[in-house]
């Protein structure tokens, strides 16, 4: 029985270990496509992966990550890939790997297959459930950079120019702001007259105590009895002043400080006129003569994808990241409570941790190619590692193109920062498209583009610096220019080989903004300033000329409740105030007059007995 019990025990050890041998690779390549796609949304496939278990060794002939944002193209594919497991660590379920050896990556390169995932599992995906607040609020900056650009043909803008067409279009909040005022200030001025009208029923029953007290001549008293009952009355008045004073003066402070504000709201108004005014002058779409804002016209569709691609992969690692970090690490309770008893520590490992992984090599009929690079420390609790995951990959193509990637994901301390830099030069490109429909359009037939894209994110705020140059340009115009802005552009473009354009977008505290200019933009302003500078000034007079006297008149109907309604009730609250303190006051030199004709009255009353005592 025994005997039997060992060989079943020998051939289950040997069924399971066959199954391991022989299934272990594909149980280990689904897990690493499963945890990949859990992330990305999008299909990750791993071809001829094979396990080696002295050591455990780990290799791969190719693996395809898809792009999310065009899953017909691969956001990362690599070539050979090799990395040992530690076992040690191994066997208290941590995934330590020293190295890993990565050949022929390329980034967005092209697939044969579709890389989608089905709707419910792309749905479940960290990318997926990500916010994308950067992409997003991105979006929103820029369609409205492009929705304000502002008209350039005079003839245009000449003829479209009706400022009390353009006033009437308006929301004007200073209309919104001065009626709620206005509501506001009589409703208060009402609560405030029953504040007065309160007090002056009180303030007749101090006057008589006031008269009362008046009528005391301190001389007249001929005995403490009679000054004693004097006291009392003036301590009656000084109590009932007291009670009024205690009941009103914060009242009227209150008033005071509404007042105040209300003083202050035309300050207020006199800045909500001055943005309704920033409102209309981009609705009557009039340039900025001093800086006019052609960039986006010229090339703002071309840089605006460029830039998307950037803000979307930062946000899709800002989030996969964010994905592996730790939960708080388990407290064993206290042994032997109220003793220091130390106990041996265990090695600091976090549960995954890739110290280092070394790229080599690439494909030049990739995408973009990469030569060589490093990445480090990529694990799932950088605190207790001490150390962010790093990277920098850089390369070079025959045909002089280079590229430089490298940045840092920081999560130690619950911080979260990400710092990108993306650096290519020398990109052959062609076919595209500069201006608008309406505004000279263009084309690059040929070009060399250099770009540098450095973002920083830092919790919920970004920060997108984007360079790109484009030289040895051969540039089409697809017709002949019309206005005489399209003139001072033509002439500007035709006589340069490269253009240079800087987008900046930036996002602090939920509020976003953008800006978009070129190398062009200062001799582009000389030449509009020049041209249409003075004509574009006159109607922008015009245009403040009509707004000005709107929001005069209704600032004129808010002065006037302000003088009908709060200056009288200041200038009465004043009058109290002073009044009170000359009551005050009265009551106190009565009460001293009193004190003293009191002690005057007891030392006459010593000096008789005493004296009625000598005799």
């Amino acid at each position: 029985m025994r005997k039997g019990f060992v060989f079943f025990l020998l051939f289950f050890i040997l069924a399971v270990s066959a199954v391991v041998y022989f299934f272990a690779d594909r149980w280990i390549e689904s897990a690493i496509e499963s945890s990949i796609e859990s992330v990305t949304g999008a299909k990750a496939e791993i071809d001829d992966l094979r396990l080696k278990f002295i050591p455990i060794e780990i290799t791969w002939k190719r693996l395809q990550i898809a792009n999310p944002y065009n899953t017909w193209t691969n956001a990362l594919e690599t070539g050979d890939v090799e990395f040992e497991v530690d076992f040690n660590q191994l066997l208290r379920k941590k995934i330590i790997i020293e190295r890993i050896d990565v050949d022929g990556i390329q980034i967005l390169s092209k697939r044969a297959t579709d890389g989608a995932l089905p709707e419910e599992e792309r749905k479940k995906s960290t990318f997926y459930r990500a916010e994308k607040s950067f992409t997003q609020s991105y979006r929103k900056a820029f369609d409205e950079l492009m929705e304000n650009v502002p008209r350039f043909d005079l003839n245009d803008i000449k003829r479209n120019f009706n400022p009390d067409s353009l006033i009437k279009l308006l929301d004007l909040q200073t209309y919104y702001y001065a009626d709620s005022l206005g509501k506001k200030v009589a409703e208060t001025a009402g609560q405030w007259n029953d504040i007065v009208n309160q007090y002056e029923r009180n303030k007749n029953k101090l006057i008589e105590q006031l008269e009362e007290i008046k009528k005391i001549d301190p001389k007249s008293l001929n005995n403490a009895q009679n000054i004693l009952a004097a006291i009392e009355k003036a301590d009656k008045g000084y109590r009932t002043l007291m009670q009024i004073k205690a009941e009103y003066e914060e009242r009227f402070d209150k008033i005071k400080r509404e007042a105040e504000y209300y003083k202050n709201a035309f300050d207020t108004l006199r800045k909500i006129s001055s943005e309704d005014f920033e409102k209309l002058k981009r609705m009557a779409r009039l340039p900025d003569i001093k800086s006019p804002k052609l960039a986006p016209v010229i090339i703002g569709n071309e840089i605006q994808e460029r830039a998307m691609n950037y803000i979307a992969y930062a946000e899709l690692i800002n989030a996969s990241v964010q994905k592996y970090k730790p939960e708080p690490d388990y407290e064993k309770p206290p042994r032997f409570e109220g003793q220091n008893i130390e106990f041996p520590a265990e090695g600091r490992y976090p549960d995954f941790w890739i110290k280092k992984i070394k790229v080599n090599g690439g494909n030049p009929g990739g995408g973009i190619f990469v030569g060589e690079g490093i990445i480090e420390n990529v694990s799932d609790n950088q605190n207790l590692t001490g150390e962010p995951i790093t990277f920098k990959l850089e390369g070079e193509l025959s045909n002089s193109r280079r590229v430089l990637i490298s940045g840092t994901i920081e999560r130690r301390n619950f911080r979260k920062t990400d710092k990108y830099t993306v650096e290519l030069r020398g990109v052959p490109v062609g076919k595209i498209k500069l201006g608008a429909k309406k505004f000279l359009p263009a084309e690059i037939n040929s070009a060399l583009l250099s770009t540098k894209a450095d973002i920083f994110i830092n919790e919920n705020n970004l920060n997108v610096i984007l360079d790109n140059t484009f030289s040895n340009m051969i540039l089409f115009f697809e017709k002949q220019p019309e206005s005489i802005v399209e003139r001072i552009v033509y002439n500007a473009l035709n006589n340069i080989n490269n253009l240079s354009a800087t987008l900046r977008f930036w996002i602090n505290g939920g509020k976003y903004d953008i800006s978009l200019g070129t190398n062009l933009d200062e001799e582009i302003a000389a030449g509009v300033r020049k041209s249409i500078g003075q004509e574009v000034e006159r109607l922008k007079s015009t245009l403040k000329e009509r707004f000005d006297k709107i929001v005069a008149a209704k600032r004129a109907e808010l002065e006037q409740i302000y003088r009908e309604k709060v200056v009288p009730v200041e200038e009465q609250i004043d009058k109290y105030k002073d009044l009170l303190e000359n009551y005050d006051k009265l009551i106190e030199e009565k009460k001293k007059e009193l004190n003293r004709r009191l002690e005057e009255e007891k030392k006459g009353f010593l000096e008789k007995q005493l004296n009625k005592f000598i005799k």
